[in-house]
């Protein structure tokens, strides 16, 4: 017998194919039936013979005929082919998902607070400031800004680093704590540092969370520097704005400027051409001060200082014996001392002249042996003011009346006297500030009898 399915022949009376299991149909054969022997019947008499009908025999059925199949010829089997297509979409996901898993986890280590942490620690340490400087949450201003920042960290010079451990603690949502152990390279001890970071509000590829060291540690608020009132004071070598000024006595002010950085900064004050020493100063702490009094004035230009004074001195001589006003000689006056410069001179020093008394008194002077000694600058409400004492010899002529004869007699009368002078710097020149720097001593010397 052959499998309807597969072809395949087996035994006549097997039930299920050997190959392929299909469960076989036995071919039934139908026999002939027997013909039924029916028991005589009694015969009745019948009351009226009737017609006698006709015999129907049974037809014979016909026997089944067996049933035949033709046998499958089992189905040739095609070797199985590869789709290149679908292998490289397979390796391709199979590649985009590792590397996403690597790109997570490269993300997470390198944007994760510790990360930052530690870089950072490690900039500082380096003395890489541009690079920490870049990792700092801060807000630029006049004073705080990255050229400024690597100024005052300039002076710093920390010994490399051997060991360090970082920890974070206190991670939330807006800000985690770091803190750093590390031991120098040849100490003998540890050291430790400790800052904040402050969480951003943007995302690293939209993914990762964003890092930056809070600036506290690093900027100082509120530092006051005192300077004389009427200087200008320059802070690592920028002119600092008297917008800053926060309080004024009438001698002093002192500057606040809200913040700037911790660490090495440069100060000096001007006046004009004359400056102080430049004084680097260590910001530590918020409320720090510093003060800064004096400007440095050196010899040559106390020189030149000097021989102006005494320019001056001739000027107003020379103006009194030749007659001429004060208004000849108000310019090397400041504006604020010329009214009580010109009343002294008018009512007393040129008094003691003979243009102006047609009288006795001095119509020359001449100064021998001049001497002149610095005796001290300082700044005075609000100006440089400078203090010079010169002694000379004088020896003045001039013409006395002869209380007798009412005749003019010429005379001369000598001696050695001191005068003392102040000038203050005013619009970049050196100027007569009061009405007693007139040379007194010459106007002792007017006895000519």
């Amino acid at each position: 017998m052959f499998c309807p399915n597969c072809g395949t022949k087996n035994e006549d009376d097997a039930l299920f194919c050997g190959s392929c299991g299909t469960k076989l149909i036995q071919p039934q054969t139908v026999s002939e039936p027997e013909q039924q022997q029916t028991a005589p019947q009694p015969q009745v008499m019948p009351q009226q013979q009737a017609t006698p009908q006709p015999q129907v025999m049974p037809q014979q059925q016909a026997a089944p005929q067996p049933q035949y199949y033709m046998p499958v010829q089992p189905k040739e089997k095609k070797p199985f082919k590869v789709n290149k297509l679908v292998v490289a979409t397979i390796i391709m996901a199979v590649v985009f998902i590792a590397s996403v898993v690597v790109f997570v986890v490269i993300g997470n280590n390198t944007y994760s607070a510790k990360a930052v942490a530690t870089d950072y620690f490690k900039a500082v340490h380096n003395n890489d400031w541009d690079t920490a400087y870049d990792m700092l949450d801060i807000s630029e201003s006049e004073f705080i800004n990255k050229d400024l920042y690597i100024k005052a960290m300039s002076d710093k010079a920390d010994a490399k680093v051997s060991k360090y451990v970082v920890k974070i603690t206190d991670e939330n949502s807006v800000e985690a704590n770091a803190s750093v152990v590390y031991r120098a390279a040849g100490a003998d001890g540890s050291g430790s540092d400790a800052f904040t970071l402050n969480r951003q509000k943007n995302r690293n590829f939209l993914l990762f969370k964003s890092w930056k060291v809070s600036s506290s540690s690093v900027i100082a608020k509120d530092f006051q520097i005192s300077v004389p009132k009427g200087a200008e004071l320059y802070m690592d070598g920028e002119l600092v704005d008297e917008s800053y000024i926060s309080d004024d006595d009438g001698y002093n002010v002192s500057y606040i400027i809200p913040k700037l950085f911790k660490g090495a900064h440069t100060l000096n004050i001007a006046a004009g051409d004359y400056k102080s020493d430049v004084e680097k100063y260590d910001v530590t702490y918020d409320n720090d001060y510093y003060g800064i009094s004096f400007v440095n004035i050196d010899e040559k230009s106390q020189k030149e200082i000097i021989d102006t004074a005494y320019g001056y001195l001739e000027q107003i001589i020379d103006a009194a014996a030749g007659g001429k006003q004060f208004s000849e000689i108000e310019d090397i006056f400041t504006d604020d001392a010329k009214e009580d410069a010109a009343n002294e001179y008018d009512s007393y020093f040129a008094h003691y002249f003979y243009p102006y008394t047609n009288d006795d008194g001095i119509t020359a002077v001449t100064l021998t042996k001049v001497k002149a000694d610095v005796n001290d600058y300082y700044f005075n409400n609000g100006k440089l003011e400078f203090f010079i004492t010169f002694d000379y010899h004088v020896k003045n002529d001039g013409v006395a009346k002869d209380w007798w004869t009412g005749e003019l007699k010429n005379g001369t009368n000598e001696g050695d006297e001191t005068s003392s002078m102040s000038l203050v710097y005013e619009d970049g020149k050196w100027l007569m500030d009061d009405e007693y720097s007139f040379p007194s001593g010459v106007i002792y010397h007017t006895w000519f009898n």
